[in-house]
């Protein structure tokens, strides 16, 4: 059966305008490194909450930023 994977993390940076995503740098079970990416930079003072879901039912999943501040909604669809 195997390990299952580790979780992907999507991070929101509030005040400083930016969404990312953290991911394992390792699938061994001891190592829990991650790598934190930056998925939008709204260049803005608020990026807001994201939202993680598979909108459309197509079994990929959709990431939903939101740039407040600059008046933004960020769609993002992740496929294997």
């Amino acid at each position: 059966m195997g390990n299952p994977a580790k979780p992907w993390i999507a991070l929101s940076g509030d005040d400083d305008g930016v969404h990312y995503v953290m991911h394992p740098m390792s699938d061994e079970l001891d190592n829990w490194d991650y790598d934190l990416k930056i998925m939008v930079d709204t260049e803005a003072t608020t990026a807001g909450t994201m939202a993680v879901a598979d909108l459309d039912g197509d079994g990929f999943t959709e990431i939903i930023s939101a740039g407040y501040t600059e008046g933004m909604v960020y769609v993002y669809s992740f496929s294997p």
